[in-house]
């Protein structure tokens, strides 16, 4: 038997050891970094930058121990065996490192592509790209005698960086700990003011709502509540997916202001500076957000100093990976760090990509998307038919803080997380409008979850829209819970609530979910209900707002002038029986743009009136519809009424992006 002493072990780990080190922090860590390095050059410091750097080459180098004693101590213990088996385990972790670089160098190189190259030369970019990538590997080859010692050299270079590491954090905790800032000052607020309630949901789209006059009662409640509230009929999201719409809720500010484009980037300081908890808050109000969907938390956005006091992400908190991230977010934070969103957001795009590059091609139907295995794997063995972070959990964790003695008036933001997929409802819910056991399970679900999809399998769709529809139903009867203990512990008579939605989800025009080019209004309308305080009667409004309102209506509310840089305007005065001068309605999907560049792709999309307009930036596709007499969308009038279409795209560029037209979109 050819045996393997200890120091054959100690070498087999520091092998590995260098290996995966030098993969992580000279391949991944720099790759990532040029991909978003105009995005956190807008949104954070230097420091955020320097400590965020610091804590993940930790991080990254712990993960590299890791596998180094795990492969070191498999090869080893394989050896004192039979020696070969233990060199094969050594020569199958070197072909992993191999593909690991192959995979990050090809992902990044693709995407970091994508933001410099215009989207008409794409076809040129993929043939430079796959270039570029072969290039890489054949350099790799031809230098194979020598990556040992080369890895030699550079590793070198990584107990520098660790140190380097642990210097930055040691010096930024011993400032942040000992030397903290003066508090801001607030306002005394006036004994007279009123609380305010607002509660978003996810997904929800007017569409699906009886309140909105959808054939199915899937809104009971909704019906209940608003016989004593204003009714907006059109209320329309900025955006059609979260974290877009939430930071435009949250700061007067259009998408192409603010500048969170997608799910991975956080609002700029300047951005978030005068958000509507930070402007209440100094004026005295009690700041509170009940958040259940990580993209849309003031954790991932970085509004969390601006609230009094902030509820962990509800769901996540069953899993192991959410532990951390309620324990250690908030300590990070005081570090000015912003390592969750990096991180997660580095893991998403190895994971997501890996997928869409590869192994969608090696496995014809892959069991789950990368993003639904994060939600369900981790720790939650019933996750195929479990409700995900049920709404009554989100309203629990609301009272809780209503329960709180309070001296002053309060903000409290509710995010509710469903009807966002996958669509679970509870059993007694469940095939309230489909019998059949059909899209019951989220794998099942995911066969056509958020795809494009052909006419003919429209009857499919339908039957996943029944699915959806429960679960709207079963959001809406915890809401009427809710709202009856706000009822029962009086606070209907000293708050304002506000009701509405981050975005909508389509089941039609071969689309379903939500994001993506498409504006089509069951992606964009949304509820908007508003109860004033001891209000008895209804009132149905039909005029046009949108989401940026809401923050100055609110201060407005509260007699607090809203802020110069925000972009909406209140329509307090339709609360109050007055006029209203409606402004133009923006929505738009921005996701692909970079932070700093100028946008080059997506869709963009104007309400003047009846007239909607969509534009798909460096495309010639337009839109228009009348929706007073096609709410449906069903017949586009650009080619018949020409001239009002080229007026509302010269609206675009020359109000939303103040003349900076992508170059080639008009």
């Amino acid at each position: 038997m050819n045996k393997v002493s200890m120091h054959d072990m100690k070498q087999n780990s520091l092998r590995v050891f260098k290996y995966w080190s030098c993969a992580l922090l000279f391949i991944l860590l720099p790759g990532d970094f040029l991909y978003r390095i105009d995005s956190f050059l807008g949104a954070f410091t230097l420091t955020t930058i320097a400590v965020d750097t610091s804590l993940l080459v930790l991080i990254l180098s712990f993960a590299a121990l890791f596998l180094a004693i795990s492969v070191g101590l498999l090869s080893t213990l394989l050896g004192f065996f039979n020696k070969a088996a233990g060199k094969l385990v050594l020569r199958g972790n070197g072909v992993a490192v191999w593909l690991f670089v192959d995979l990050v160098f090809f992902i990044y190189l693709n995407l970091w592509s994508a933001t410099v190259v215009p989207p008409a030369h794409n076809t040129v970019r993929h043939a430079v790209v796959i270039g570029i990538f072969l290039l890489f590997n054949l350099i790799l080859v031809a230098k194979l005698k020598q990556i040992p010692s080369n890895v030699d050299h550079a590793f070198k270079a990584v107990p520098v960086l660790a140190a380097v590491a642990v210097l930055i954090l040691v010096v930024r905790s011993t400032a942040v700990f000992l030397f903290a800032g003066p508090a801001v000052p607030v306002v005394s607020p006036s004994a007279q003011k009123n609380n305010i309630i607002l509660i978003t949901f996810d997904a929800l789209s007017a569409s699906d709502m009886s309140l909105y006059g959808y054939p199915r009662d899937t809104t009971p409640n909704m019906n209940d509540f608003a016989r004593s509230a204003f009714v907006f009929d059109r209320m329309f999201s900025n955006s059609n997916h979260t974290s877009p719409s939430v930071c435009s809720i949250l700061t007067s500010n259009y998408p192409s202001q603010h500048k969170v484009y997608n799910n991975f980037m956080v609002l700029t300081e300047e951005a978030r500076r005068d958000n509507l908890a930070a402007v209440l808050k100094k004026n005295g109000y009690a700041t509170a957000a009940v958040v259940a969907n990580p993209a849309a938390h003031p954790w991932h956005n970085r509004t969390y100093a601006d609230f009094s006091y902030v509820a962990p992400v509800p769901y996540v908190s069953d899993y192991v990976s959410g532990r951390f991230y309620n324990t250690f977010t908030p300590l990070l934070l005081k570090l000015d760090s912003n390592l969750n969103n990096w991180f997660y957001s580095m893991k998403g795009v190895v994971v997501y990509y890996a997928f869409k590059y590869f192994l969608n091609h090696v496995v014809s139907d892959p069991p789950m998307q990368a993003e639904w295995h994060d939600f369900y794997l981790v720790g939650n063995k019933e996750w195929d038919t479990r409700v995900m972070n049920p709404p009554e959990r989100t309203f629990e964790e609301a009272s809780r803080f209503l329960d709180q003695k309070k001296d002053r008036p309060f903000f409290l933001w509710i995010h509710v997380f469903t009807p966002h997929a996958p669509y679970l409802p509870p059993e007694e819910f469940k095939y309230h409008f489909l019998s059949q056991k059909l899209f019951d399970t989220a794998t099942s679900q995911y066969s056509i979850y958020g795809r494009c999809y052909d006419p003919k399998d429209q009857p499919r769709i339908d039957a996943l829209r029944a699915r959806y529809d429960e679960l709207v139903l079963y959001t809406d009867t915890e809401f009427g819970r809710f709202v009856k203990q706000l009822e029962k512990h009086g606070y209907l008579e000293n708050t304002a609530v506000f009701v509405s939605a981050d975005h909508g989800e389509i089941f039609e025009k071969g689309e379903q979910s939500h994001g993506g080019e498409r504006l089509n209004q069951p992606l964009i309308h949304i509820p908007l209900v508003v109860r004033l305080p001891g209000q008895t009667h209804a009132v149905r409004i039909r005029q046009n707002v949108q989401q940026v309102d809401l923050a100055p209506t609110i201060l407005a509310a509260a007699g607090i002038p809203a802020p110069s840089r925000m972009q909406g305007k209140s329509f307090v005065d339709l609360l109050r029986g007055g006029q209203h001068r409606e402004q133009r309605i923006f929505s738009m999907n921005l996701e692909q743009n970079y932070q700093k560049a100028v946008v080059k792709v997506g869709a963009v999309g104007v309400v003047e009136g009846n007239y909607k307009y969509v534009h798909t930036l460096n495309t010639p596709k337009e839109e228009m519809y009348d929706l007073g007499r096609d709410p449906g969308e069903n017949y586009n009038l650009v080619k018949k009424d020409p001239a009002r279409a080229a007026k509302l795209k010269a609206v675009i560029f020359n109000e939303l992006f103040q003349g900076m037209a992508p170059k080639g979109s008009h």
